[in-house]
């Protein structure tokens, strides 16, 4: 088996050094499966790079594994028969082409040192220490130890090259040259333990290499579900190599629909989209993305989980996502584009007068949406502020709600959503068709396992759904599978209750949810008495809907404040 390498997806070789780059990991794709390495590895630069302008520190590899440690490669593609380089000082290189064109680079071993540092600081503010050995090599994959040496170290005779070793910074000892690429291509482990034998005596644990890896891996590639960190630093909360490939591969770029199923990670597949789109975009002038769904509190757990993501809040990620990255959900959006269109006051009062004669629910599925609609009618241009709309649970957005975000896009066709018809919530349809965009649908495998709700409860809601025949042929259709598997441990029973109408209903999952969480949150925080139901002639709720609605809501909050 091959060792971890990360990102495997949608991080090409570019640039000039790309074919050195390239070669450095094809060599190190020999290393055994309990090694990592790492492509992408951004770090605050320093205080000088700082004041320059610059945002980041990005490192070409990093290595990590129980008989090394960390180890940080610096790679350089030079060409000494093309260019020549000569050190100005122990920071830059001066470089001349073939046409005598000349321009100053980085030393490569004073690149290596800041990348060194940067990487045990962040170990070191992490844990207070740093878990392993840090060191650091310059890679050229094209030069042998005689080439080099030859034209930067001993020098010529009557020329003015002269050994600089002696006055600037050239250490041949941190130096991995074509030669040892050569003989070591079956077992680079062997040449990384020699480079670092005098450092690292004993191997490290595979819990010592983990939580390294953990502190170091690239934050969009992090699960941010911190329900699943309960053991810590004992296990890599990574995302597979399919979920790597839907959220970053350039072969599904153009997809535009993701149609999942649950257990299959989408959430944190929409966030590393979005953040492998700020590591792309950043530093384009006004680039936004906008992360969209249905509810305030979905909105609020993508949030969380986007802060999971990135460990540290005051890194180059968590900084360029507070910048470009919008999470909002749908009714608050539409507000905040009613309020842009009327004004404040302007719009209170045409709120209170739509509301008089409707239902909470016309306002939010008819009435808010249509004047949104006609406010960007009339002003689109200046609500075009996004350039990626990211839709998170696309399955419960109804025409409305889809053409009010788009508008919102400054080209329409830059939509990526992800749903599930397994859980819709709401009676809403949508038909990209209507919106001018061909449907180009990719399908995520999914585990089928079930995390958000106790394992008797969800198994007995599981049930009663299946006895419908029309959910379970729309489940077929979607490819689902007939069983689930439940992974929470929670051992919370269903509670039946009998409710001759749906406002007794109401009122008693009311007064269970209230009771569970009076003593967790305050006042203010206990959700509203609900609005009583409009008097209809329709036949009630079938007794096994309501049952669910009841298991559901009951079980989700006594899972909530269990693990409070």
């Amino acid at each position: 088996m091959p060792p971890t390498i990360l990102p495997l997806h949608g991080l090409p070789f570019v640039g000039a050094g790309e074919g050195a780059e390239k070669h450095t990991v094809d060599f190190l794709k020999a290393l055994p499966d309990n090694y990592f390495v790492l492509r992408e590895l951004r770090t605050l630069p320093t205080l000088e790079k700082r004041q320059a302008g610059s945002n980041e520190n990005r490192i070409d590899v990093v290595v990590i594994g129980p008989a090394i440690g960390v180890i940080v490669l610096e790679v350089k593609d030079w060409n000494i028969r093309r260019n020549r380089y000569e050190w100005n000082d122990q920071y830059t290189v001066r470089r001349t082409d073939e046409q005598g064109y000349t321009t100053n680079i980085k030393n490569p071993y004073a690149q290596v040192d800041e990348y060194y540092h940067a990487v045990l600081n962040l170990l070191k503010d992490t844990f207070g220490f740093s878990p392993v050995r840090v060191s650091g090599f310059v890679v050229y994959p094209k030069l042998t130890k005689a080439e080099f040496e030859n034209a930067f170290v001993r020098g010529e005779e009557n020329s003015q090259r002269f050994n600089v070793q002696e006055r600037f910074l050239i250490d041949i000892k941190r130096t991995i040259f074509q030669d040892a690429f050569s003989s070591h291509w079956d077992d680079p482990l062997a040449l990384l333990t020699q480079l670092v034998r005098s450092e690292v005596k004993t191997p490290y644990e595979d819990v010592q290499v983990v939580k390294a890896v953990n502190v170091l891996v690239p934050p969009k590639l992090r699960v941010g579900d911190s329900s699943k960190h309960e053991l810590g630093y004992e296990h890599l909360l990574l995302m597979d190599e399919e979920q790597q490939k839907w959220a970053f591969s350039e072969q599904v770029i153009a997809k535009n629909y993701m149609l999942d199923v649950a257990g299959s990670g989408k959430t944190n597949i929409i966030l590393s989209r979005a953040m492998h789109l700020v590591t792309r975009y950043f530093g384009t002038p006004g680039f936004r993305i906008l992360v969209l769904t249905y509810s305030e509190a979905l909105a609020r757990d993508l949030k969380r989980l986007l802060e999971n993501k990135i460990k540290d809040q005051n890194s180059v990620d968590a900084q360029q996502c507070k910048q470009t990255i919008v999470v909002e959900h749908v009714e608050h959006l539409m507000e905040q584009i009613l309020k842009a269109g009327l004004g404040e006051a302007e719009a209170e009062v045409w709120r209170t007068q739509v509301k008089q004669n409707i239902t909470s629910e016309e306002y939010l599925e008819y009435k808010l949406p249509e004047k949104c609609q006609d406010i960007l009618s009339e002003r689109g241009e200046d609500f075009r502020l996004f350039d990626y709309l990211l839709i998170d649970e696309v399955q419960d957005f109804s025409d409305f709600f889809l053409d009010v975000a788009m508008s919102l896009l400054k080209e329409r066709e830059n939509v990526f959503m992800v749903g599930d018809v397994g859980q819709r919530l709401f009676d809403r349809k949508h038909n990209l068709r209507d919106h001018s965009m061909v449907e180009e649908r990719v399908r995520v495998r999914g585990n089928y396992r079930m995390y958000r709700s106790p394992k008797l409860i969800a198994h007995l809601s599981w049930a009663f759904l299946r006895q419908d025949p029309f959910i379970v042929q729309e489940l077929r259709d979607q490819e689902y599978e007939d069983v689930i598997k439940s992974k929470n441990r929670l051992l919370t029973q269903p509670v039946f209750k009998f409710c001759p109408t749906r406002e007794a209903l109401l009122k008693d999952v009311y007064e269970a949810i209230s009771d569970l969480v009076a003593f967790r949150v305050r006042p203010e925080q206990v959700p509203p008495s609900p609005t009583p139901l409009p008097d209809s002639d329709e036949q009630e709720p079938s007794s096994f809907l309501l049952t669910s609605f009841i298991l559901l809501i009951v079980g989700y909050y006594s899972k909530t404040t269990s693990s409070s």
